[in-house]
């Protein structure tokens, strides 16, 4: 009985894809919930579970550039002039040890983050990095 607990459980976290691990998805829950307040943007867990399979944020794009933006605003991570501070991303999701290919992504995103503003700049870069990004870093 128990190794059917086990793997039930197993491939559920499989199954469901999650990119972020559960003390990610808690970290990132407790910034997005202010940033979706303050931009008056509406988030349910819907959005919550598209972003955590690594999908888009929002449907309206001008939602997902607000909420990346405020995102990267909030851990530090974005600079006034709209510069993306890979370092600050690696401290914010490291959970206390900082891998290698964590620091990697990051600092492949920062350069590929494209835009004439500091929102598309903000939405090129978590593309990447959602893209980029699995549980296991």
């Amino acid at each position: 009985m128990k190794t059917v607990l086990v793997l039930v459980a197993v491939l559920s976290v499989v199954v469901s894809g999650a990119i972020y691990s559960p003390i990610q998805q808690e970290k990132i829950r407790k910034i997005a919930d202010p940033c979706a307040s303050e931009q008056n943007i509406p988030l349910a867990e819907s959005d919550y579970k598209r972003a955590f399979d690594g999908g888009e944020l929002f449907e309206d794009e001008s939602f997902s550039k607000k909420m990346a933006k405020c995102f990267l605003e909030k851990i530090d991570a974005l600079s006034a002039d709209g510069v993306i501070s890979g370092k600050m991303v690696v401290e914010f999701f490291a959970d206390g040890k900082t891998p290698a290919p964590l620091v990697e992504l990051a600092e492949k995103c920062v350069s590929s983050a494209e835009g004439e503003t500091s929102d598309d700049r903000a939405l090129t870069f978590y593309r990447c990095f959602s893209k980029g990004k699995s549980a296991s870093i």
